[in-house]
């Protein structure tokens, strides 16, 4: 197992540069983050709740951390 944080970005590159190394590459990238526990500072809300400080955590869990991982696995 390869765990990561992914929050910590530098912790997401370096399970995925150990997967590599371990692996002789990555072709296939499965990214879908769920936690199993709570995250601090995820919280849902109702659309009409949403602002730009509440939705920022999901953001950087589901999105930045996505684009993270990409950038990880692509070839050089």
């Amino acid at each position: 197992a390869f765990p990561a944080d992914i929050l910590d970005r530098a912790s997401l590159t370096d399970a995925l540069d150990a997967a590599s190394a371990r692996f002789g590459g990555i072709d296939v990238l499965e990214y879908s983050p769920a936690p199993h526990s709570a995250v601090p500072g995820l919280t849902v809300v109702a659309p009409s709740e949403a602002t730009v400080d509440n939705l920022q955590p999901m953001i950087e869990y589901g999105f930045y951390g996505a684009v993270a991982a990409v950038r990880a696995v692509l070839p050089a």
